[in-house]
């Protein structure tokens, strides 16, 4: 998964999970915008070991990025629960 991709996996994510997010916290949700949690989203699944082990495995298998797009968006739903 290129860098690209995962920005693009990482917005989608982002927008499904917004709409609660906001309904939850809306001050936050006002103050925050979806983009700057996509960057700030990207750059911890990046570091990840769970992305990383998907990445290698799907590198070992030589499968494509939609292989590791269930762990991004799991990870991003994990990520916006816990933001608090």
């Amino acid at each position: 998964m290129t860098a690209a991709e995962l920005k693009d996996t990482v917005a989608r994510a982002v927008r499904c999970e917004w709409p609660a997010f906001a309904a939850d916290h809306p001050r936050l949700a006002g103050v925050l915008s979806e983009d700057l949690v996509t960057i700030t989203l990207c750059r911890s699944i990046e570091d990840d070991p769970e992305y990383r082990a998907a990445m290698t495995t799907a590198a070992e298998i030589g499968a494509g990025a939609e292989v590791v797009t269930d762990v991004v968006t799991r990870l991003v739903g994990r990520m916006i629960r816990t933001l608090l």
